[in-house]
């Protein structure tokens, strides 16, 4: 009898894992940008073993894509990351993906719909997506990179913060 309990759970158990894997969207890019993700991923494990990462996807025009390293502490996630089915494979490890019409067409609080006046009134949430980036174009191919919307190296960043710190003392 205790062998069938245990049967029994072991056969839930991995009819839910294959359920998870059939109902997720699994991406895979260019292995060029696949191998400077994986090489970023690293680079931030070996300062901060703790951290966990999540990719966002965005469309810069109608043949450009960038795509956003993101990096955070523990399981501290967004709304969008935490529900999201769509995952980018990276050395054979799943990290949640989320694109830029996420947040600009879905709400995190659907409660929170209300109308004035006969028109809609939809609370949205607009992320400002700074950090590790990887541009490329529709065949895949490789661009640029850069860190945020300043194109500076992290080290560019660090002498611009003691510059300003120094002033201050």
């Amino acid at each position: 009898m205790k062998r069938i309990v245990i049967l029994s759970v072991i056969l839930v158990c991995s009819i839910g894992i294959y359920s998870q894997e059939r109902d997720s969207i699994i991406y895979i890019f260019p292995e060029r940008v696949e191998a400077l993700l994986y090489k970023r991923i690293n680079e931030r494990l070996s300062h901060n073993e703790n951290l966990n990462f999540s990719f966002h996807l965005t469309r810069v025009t109608m043949d450009t894509f960038r795509i956003f390293l993101i990096g955070f502490s523990g399981t501290t996630r967004n709304y969008w990351d935490r529900n999201t089915n769509r995952f980018i494979l990276i050395n054979n490890k799943k990290y949640p993906l989320t694109f830029d019409y996420d947040s600009k067409f879905s709400t995190s609080s659907p409660e929170t719909v209300q109308y004035y006046r006969g028109e809609r009134m939809v609370r949205r949430t607009r992320f400002l997506h700074e950090g590790y980036n990887i541009t490329f174009d529709k065949l895949g191919r490789y661009i640029s990179e850069s860190w945020g919307n300043s194109k500076l190296k992290p080290r560019g960043v660090e002498r611009i913060r003691a510059f300003f710190s120094r002033d201050n003392k």
